[in-house]
């Protein structure tokens, strides 16, 4: 079974992305995170990446050099402006430079499709963007992107042999 370590920020921090499901959605059989990856967390990418580096600090992750894929959106239509994405972005290829090879969709390009379609060819992803929790069905919680929302139960969907790693680093805007 693949394994993904999650690297979550702020509300997103309180999401059990280990246990999300389709429970109790009309017409669908019960899926979940689990049925497919091995999950742990981790604080940060540097907490991470010293573990990495230093398998006696704790389990191996793949050892090969990652494959990272950057999602940002600093102005997505119908949203506040997030004018921080650039540095994030920024610092995040500065603080991986050297020990993986890293991919971006920002603005324009970070479509529902294009990020779908990236993820499954990258081991690592990061988020900088807009993120909305739907506290009644969270499953349509997700990512605010340049034409909608990625959301939670699109994620599940996906084939993702690659995957190991993902962070988000968002603002939260719940919907009731």
């Amino acid at each position: 079974i693949p394994h993904i370590t999650w690297c979550a920020s702020g509300a997103l921090s309180f999401l059990p992305f280990h246990a999300a499901s389709t429970f109790g959605l009309e017409g669908a059989d019960s899926v979940k995170t689990s049925d497919f990856v091995v999950s742990s967390y981790t604080p940060s990418i540097a907490a991470l990446l010293h573990a990495r580096s230093n398998p006696s600090a704790g389990p191996a992750v793949n050892s090969s050099q990652p494959r990272v894929l950057v999602v940002s959106q600093p102005a997505t239509p119908g949203q506040a402006p997030l004018p921080g994405t650039v540095k994030e972005v920024s610092a995040v290829g500065q603080r991986l430079a050297g020990s993986s090879t890293l991919s971006s969709l920002a603005s324009e390009n970070a479509t529902v499709s294009a990020v779908l379609n990236a993820i499954s060819q990258h081991d690592w992803v990061h988020f900088a963007c807009h993120g909305v929790q739907d506290r009644k069905h969270a499953l349509q919680s997700g990512f605010a992107l340049e034409d909608g929302l990625l959301s939670v139960s699109d994620l599940m969907k996906l084939e993702l042999p690659r995957a190991r790693f993902a962070s988000a680093m968002m603002t939260r805007r719940s919907s009731d």
